[in-house]
C-alpha cells in the first residue's frame, strides 16, 4: 500500500510496497511517487479531472530496481468540495501471471500451427470435388462442397486470428515500419476485399484526400487492420449499401502530426452499452448483433495492439441505427525524422 498527499508525495508505505520497489524499510516516505514508479504509466492520473467519477484505474509497469512485473491499483481521494486530496495505490507482483500468460500463448500458437495442416489438406480436397475432378457432383453435393468451403474458411479465419494475437502477445509478430503513402495500402485492402463485397451487394469507395504526407509504420500490419476494418464493415452492413475508406490529416486535438483513416459503414451502431469493451480481447464476439455468430471476438482486440505498436491510436463513432465509423491514426513520417 502507498498513499500520496495531492503532490504525488508519498506519505505512508507499508512494507510490502518497500520490498517490491526495491527500497529500504521507511526509504518511500517523504519522496515524490514518479521517483519509483514511471511518469509515463501514470499519464492518466497527471492529466485527470478533478471530480471525475469513479476516478480508479488499474496500470501496469516494470520496478525499475527489482525488476518485477507489477500492477498498480489505484485510487483518487477527492474531498466533499471534489479537490483532489491524494492517492491510495495497491501494488501486486503479477510475476506469475504473467508467466501463465505467456503458457497460455505458446499453448494457442501450438494449437493453431497443429490446426493449419488439417485445415489446408480440407482445403485442397474440397476444391477437388468442386472442380469435379473425382467425377460429376448432384446439385446436393454442390451444396454440401460450397458448405464445407465456407465453414473451412470460417475456422481458417479463426485460426489466424488465435495465431496473429498469440505471436503479438509473446512479441514475435514480425513487425518492420518504414516509409510509405495511405493511398497505396488502403488500395490494397480494398481489392483484398471486392469479392467479399460483391458477394454481399455491397459497394466499396474511397474517399482519400489528396496529397497526404507519407506515414511510417509496418505496411503489412496496416493492410491486415484495413483488411479487418472493411471487413467488420461489410458484415453489418445491409445488402445494397456502401463501405467508404478514407484518410485525412488529422483534426483531432493533439493528433496534428498523425494522418487519420477511417472505415464508414451504414450498419446497425455499436449498442451504447457495450461500447466500453469493444476492444476487449474474447469480448467482441456478437456485441454488435445476433446476425454475427462466426466471431470469436479477436479482430477489434487485434487491430488496436497493432496500432499501438505502430505508435498511433484506434477509436470508433457511433449512433443506433446510422452506422459506425472506425478510425486510427497514424503517425506522418517528416514528422517522426524531425524529432529524430
Amino acid at each position: 500500500v502507498i498513499v500520496t498527499d495531492w503532490s504525488y508525495e508519498i506519505i505512508h508505505a507499508n512494507p510490502r510496497a518497500h520490498i517490491l520497489l526495491g527500497v529500504d524499510n521507511g526509504g518511500l516516505t517523504g519522496n515524490v511517487l514518479f521517483d519509483y514508479i514511471p511518469r509515463k504509466t501514470f499519464t492518466v492520473l497527471v492529466d485527470q479531472h478533478i471530480g471525475e467519477q469513479n476516478p480508479i484505474w488499474a496500470v501496469r509497469f516494470h520496478s525499475g530496481r527489482e525488476d518485477l512485473p507489477l500492477m498498480a491499483s489505484v485510487a483518487v481521494v477527492d474531498d466533499e468540495e471534489e479537490q483532489t486530496l491524494g492517492l491510495i495505490i495497491l501494488l501486486r507482483d503479477i510475476s506469475e501471471e504473467q508467466d501463465l500468460d505467456r503458457m497460455k500463448n505458446k499453448f494457442l500458437e501450438n494449437i493453431s500451427n497443429h490446426l493449419r495442416s488439417p485445415l489446408t489438406s480440407l482445403k485442397g480436397f474440397n476444391d477437388l470435388l468442386k472442380e469435379e475432378v473425382y467425377g460429376t457432383s448432384s446439385p446436393r453435393q454442390q451444396e454440401y462442397i460450397t458448405s464445407i468451403e465456407s465453414e473451412t474458411l470460417k475456422l481458417s479465419e479463426i485460426v489466424d486470428d488465435l495465431l496473429s494475437l498469440s505471436r503479438i502477445e509473446l512479441a514475435d509478430y514480425r513487425f518492420s515500419p518504414e516509409r510509405f503513402t495511405v493511398s497505396d495500402a488502403l488500395l490494397t485492402s480494398m481489392v483484398n476485399s471486392q469479392n467479399t463485397a460483391q458477394s454481399r451487394g455491397i459497394t466499396l469507395k474511397t474517399a482519400v484526400e489528396d496529397d497526404l504526407p507519407a506515414v511510417y509504420a509496418d505496411r503489412e500490419s496496416i493492410i491486415d487492420i484495413t483488411n479487418r476494418l472493411i471487413s467488420n464493415a461489410i458484415k453489418f452492413s445491409p445488402n445494397g449499401t456502401e463501405v467508404i475508406i478514407g484518410a485525412k490529416p488529422s483534426q483531432k486535438l493533439g493528433k496534428k502530426d498523425f494522418v487519420e483513416i477511417y472505415v464508414k459503414d451504414n450498419g446497425p451502431g455499436v449498442p451504447q452499452d457495450r461500447r466500453e469493451e469493444i476492444f476487449e480481447k474474447y469480448q467482441g464476439a456478437n456485441l454488435l448483433s445476433d446476425q454475427v455468430t462466426d466471431s470469436v471476438g479477436l479482430g477489434l482486440p487485434i487491430c488496436k495492439e497493432l496500432i499501438e505498436m505502430n505508435g498511433g491510436e484506434i477509436g470508433f463513432d457511433s449512433s443506433d441505427g446510422e452506422g459506425s465509423t472506425f478510425f486510427y491514426f497514424l503517425p506522418i513520417a517528416q514528422q517522426l525524422e524531425e524529432n529524430i
